[in-house]
């Protein structure tokens, strides 16, 4: 551990917040609702690769209320807490204050801690704090004790500003393998087709022609194929 750094607990840093579904929410949910609500599958709609920025259905401020849902503030780091979908290892954050439903879990760092937790957050593997059991899932008291080593607060940011610097290196290495990487499989293609069209070397006219190259392999073939034994009438002598 670095000099001026310590161990603190999620629990020290951030609250911790499961989502809820209450009965008849569904019948609610609008497009125009000014809250939005959040299922795990959202994760995967484009443009909320990190941050939840896109949305289907809202809650309008007063239908949240009586149905009891607190809607958790923008920067709340949340994650699948239930069912196969922890093994994805997905999170993200909240865009702007937002509530989601019973199978996902998230909690809001403390003020100036959030890009720090988010960072540290991606270091973890959702698949080692489920239960293990048949439907597998997160609670609090899996996520609450996590060790978080805290650096000063300058040097928090500074580590954030590399670190989002190295990404977005690593981001855009990232695309130019996939582009290297399509353009090779293209490539690969082109000249296998190219090969076999006669159009990868010169021609030589005093080649053998393909031709009589079959021929004399067929020929060949027969030469070497064992030859049939007369078969034995009933009264043959051995």
């Amino acid at each position: 551990m670095p000099e001026g750094w310590c161990w603190a607990s999620v629990e020290q840093l951030a609250e911790i917040v499961s989502g809820k579904t209450p009965k008849g929410v569904d019948e609610v949910l609008r497009p125009d609702g000014a809250i939005p609500w959040f299922r795990v599958s959202d994760m995967n709609t484009p443009g909320n690769e990190r941050t939840m920025q896109s949305w289907e259905q809202g809650l309008s401020r007063e239908t949240a209320s009586a149905l009891g849902l607190q809607p958790q503030p923008g920067g709340t780091i949340i994650f699948p807490k239930r069912g196969g979908a922890i093994a994805t290892n997905k999170r993200r954050q909240l865009a702007a204050p937002s509530c989601y439903d019973l199978n996902t879990m998230g909690f809001v760092p403390s003020n100036g801690m959030g890009r720090y937790l988010w960072h540290w957050f991606g270091t973890v593997d959702l698949r080692s704090l489920s239960d293990g059991s048949n439907v597998p899932q997160i609670n609090h008291g899996d996520i609450m004790p996590l060790l978080v080593p805290l650096a000063p607060e300058p040097e928090q940011a500074a580590i954030c500003d590399e670190v989002d610097r190295l990404l977005d290196v690593f981001g855009h290495a990232e695309l130019l393998v996939k582009a290297s990487t399509a353009r090779a499989a293209r490539l690969r293609q082109s000249i296998l087709k190219h090969a076999f069209e006669g159009k990868l070397v010169p021609q030589d006219p005093t080649d053998e022609p393909a031709d009589a190259l079959l021929a004399r392999i067929a020929t060949e073939r027969r030469a070497a194929a064992p030859k049939a034994r007369p078969r034995r009438g009933r009264g043959d002598q051995p």
